[in-house]
């Protein structure tokens, strides 16, 4: 279903490419620290999640945002929000720069409901 005359929202995607060996200390650095939680503290976030690929060689936080305002209020008060040790508890995990964009979404789908038969 397009949502017709609908402010549709932006969605952050940053991917992480972590060190072989390293998957699971990344991911218990990003939970441990709330990287996504402390988002949420910020007007304009609307959801998040932390997802990790099925050959788990990458991760990837994404977030819906009210505005690419939002989002860019969230990158400038990233470092102030982070302390030095915590950035770095990441940093020595990756294999490379984390790599992120910002995606406007046009058009969501919500699943069917399937509408119960009335027995005779």
């Amino acid at each position: 279903m397009f949502l017709k005359g609908a402010k549709l929202a932006i969605r952050s995607l940053i991917q992480f490419k972590v060190h072989p060996g390293a998957e699971t200390a990344f991911e218990a650095a990003y939970l441990k620290h709330g990287f996504l939680d402390r988002a949420r503290t910020m007007p304009g976030f609307l959801s998040g999640e932390f997802l990790r690929s099925t050959d788990r060689a990458s991760f990837w936080a994404t977030a819906l945002w009210a505005s690419q305002a939002d989002y860019e209020a969230w990158q400038h008060a990233y470092l102030s929000v982070f302390s030095a040790e915590e950035i770095q508890s990441l940093g020595r995990h990756l294999s490379k720069t984390p790599q992120g964009n910002t995606t406007e979404i046009v058009s969501t789908e919500k699943p069917n409901k399937k509408k119960k038969k009335k027995q005779a």
